[in-house]
């Protein structure tokens, strides 16, 4: 969290979004309000770039990036390898729900839904040295601490269960890398790919792979953790 007395003179601000009509219109609002936004970026590999040229005061970003989502650049921020403050945009639940699981705290915390005036709010209190969530989140936030996040716990101690490879496998996956792109990686062909991935379901009791996905972007915290 910032500090007023750390507080640089010209705070200043950067959007990353996956859509750039947002990006255009957020940056050209809130430059409108006289507030200094240096740039935007659509992906998180350019967020994560531009973050570390520019030095934003604070950073506006969506949990929803792609290449790199903004639950692990906010995580970077909080291990300060990138040197800015995080508004996160949570889409849904269950981004919320990753972010408890993987203790992310950032010093802004929206809903999608956001409205404009909000967002103004929460970067002046947080120019102001105080952080922000929105009312909505926290209770979803209440909720998941009242319910101690005990389905997934099973899941959890199914991980020790996996070999080094399936648990490179199922990060991958998390990051939505295709079953090409995961061989190449790992220079194994693709058949092997799919038998990791039919190891893994039958491991952790997994059926059909929407729910693989679903539940690799749930353990992707623990996958890093484990890496």
């Amino acid at each position: 969290m910032i500090r007023p007395s750390e507080q640089k003179s010209e705070p200043t601000l950067f959007i990353a979004d996956s859509n750039l009509l947002l990006c255009e219109t957020l940056t050209e609002t809130l430059r409108s309000r006289h507030f200094i936004v240096k740039s935007f970026a659509v992906d998180g590999k350019d967020a994560a770039s531009q973050i570390r040229r520019y030095r934003p005061t604070v950073s506006i970003i969506s949990s929803d990036l792609p290449l790199i989502d903004g639950l692990e650049l906010a995580r970077s921020a909080q291990k300060n390898e990138l040197d800015t403050e995080v508004i996160l945009i949570t889409t849904n639940q269950d981004a919320v729900r990753q972010m408890a699981m993987a203790q992310i705290e950032t010093s802004g915390h929206l809903h999608r839904g956001f409205g404009i005036s909000e967002l103004y709010f929460c970067i002046q209190e947080i120019f102001s040295g105080r952080p922000y969530i929105s009312p909505i989140l926290r209770t979803v936030l209440n909720e998941l601490q009242d319910e101690g996040l005990q389905e997934y716990t099973p899941v959890v101690n199914l991980l020790k269960s996996l070999t080094i490879r399936e648990k490179e496998v199922l990060k991958a996956i998390a990051k939505s890398y295709t079953t090409p792109k995961i061989a190449d990686m790992f220079y194994i062909s693709a058949s092997t790919v799919n038998n990791h991935r039919a190891n893994i379901m039958e491991k952790l009791n997994i059926k059909g792979r929407n729910q693989l996905i679903s539940i690799a972007l749930t353990l992707k915290p623990f996958l890093e953790q484990a890496a």
